[in-house]
């Protein structure tokens, strides 16, 4: 994955905390993303010449955070003729959308560097009724071409679905070819979730700090199937691990069937939520996330050991929850933080990581890079 070059002067900070479950009984569940790469080259003529340009589209970055690159070449020179590059940031959509409810994020749009060019026309709609449902910013705006930094908001609530596993998604239009789809399914028999999430904010600071900046997220899937054979006997058993969810809230199921008669003979079904670390670490700063545990079913099996660690020191930099442990594998719920503070790095582009050991062989894997300024 590319990595993450921050331009802007701001610092996104997602805020997520425990809530009460709502007796609210049918929603839009969150259960796809996809981004939409708009790289592309594309030949034209100069108007009344024979001489070819290059309009040249591309990326880097990840989601959440891209720099796009619109640019017109003259292809015998060289030359810059047209071009802007600019920094879209955003957050994510709610994770589950009830009827009433309003959707929020949060965007940052940033001109980077243009040449008689400004960025593309930008949006962020919901597929719901004739027109779409857009989000406006703080100026009431639905389409942005010029840089801002704020909340973006729905005009209007959210509609309940009109049938079962019914599909509507939330598009981040970043102009130049580029989107951030989020596909809803309509679930009437969904209720609030224990994580409750509010509204991220920004914040803004005065320049550039040198620090551990986020660059990328990867997710190690424990999906496996193992045979094994029963002590003492010749009867085969497989232990089969499997996972269904997204990043930040993932169910894992870890058991063992007799292969014969495919009876369950023992395992557990536990369901993993966290919110992702800061964006930014900077020396002297303690790592903090939410993070839940919680027992779904079990026979004879509890969950599988979980932890969250930096890779700082020899042992490890660790996030301790509200009991003071480190390694987890009974049912909570609570803020985790990291037992001391991160450390400084020693070198530019020096790499560190934040692993999420969500047990049962799954990881999230948030990787940082040391930047200097």
């Amino acid at each position: 994955m590319k990595k993450i070059v921050f331009f802007t002067a701001f610092v996104l900070v997602a805020s997520i905390s425990f809530g009460q479950v709502s007796d609210v009984k049918g929603g839009w569940k969150q259960i796809k993303y996809e981004f939409i790469d708009g790289t592309q080259t594309v030949e034209r003529v100069l108007a009344g010449t024979s001489s070819y340009m290059d309009e040249i589209t591309k990326y880097k970055g990840a989601k959440g955070n891209v720099e796009i690159n619109f640019n017109r070449y003259d292809r015998k020179s060289g030359d810059l003729i047209a071009g802007v590059n600019y920094n879209v940031i955003w957050t994510d959509p709610q994770k589950q959308l009830f009827p009433g409810d309003k959707i929020k994020m949060n965007y940052a749009l940033k001109t980077i560097s243009s040449k008689t060019w400004t960025p593309n026309q930008q949006s962020v709609s919901f597929n719901q009724g004739i027109y779409g449902l857009y989000l406006l910013n703080a100026s009431g705006e639905n389409y942005f071409s010029k840089d801002f930094s704020s909340e973006i908001l729905s005009s209007k609530p959210v509609e309940k679905g009109y049938k079962p596993n019914e599909e509507k998604s939330v598009t981040v239009n970043m102009g130049s070819g580029f989107k951030a789809v989020y596909t809803y399914v309509w679930d009437e028999n969904l209720t609030r979730s224990q994580i409750t999430e509010e509204p991220t904010i920004i914040i803004p600071v005065s320049e550039k700090k040198t620090g551990w900046y986020f660059t990328d997220y990867s997710f190690v899937d424990g999906t496996t199937t193992v045979e094994r054979v029963l002590a003492g006997t010749s009867s085969y058993m497989d232990d089969i691990t499997k996972y269904k969810g997204g990043k930040g809230d993932i169910e894992i199921y870890f058991n063992r069937y007799d292969r014969k008669t495919g009876d369950l003979l023992a395992g557990v079904n536990y369901s993993v939520k966290w919110t992702d670390p800061q964006t930014v670490l900077y020396p002297g700063d303690k790592i903090s996330m939410k993070y839940s545990l919680k027992t779904i079913s079990s026979k004879s099996w509890t969950p599988a050991q979980q932890s969250v660690s930096f890779n700082q020191g020899i042992y490890g930099l660790y996030l301790l929850n509200t009991d003071g442990d480190n390694y987890f594998s009974k049912d909570f719920s609570a803020q985790i933080i990291s037992s001391k503070p991160v450390d400084k790095g020693y070198n530019a582009n020096e790499k560190k990581a934040i692993t999420v050991n969500l047990g049962s062989g799954f990881k999230a894997i948030y990787n940082y890079e040391w930047r200097v300024f």
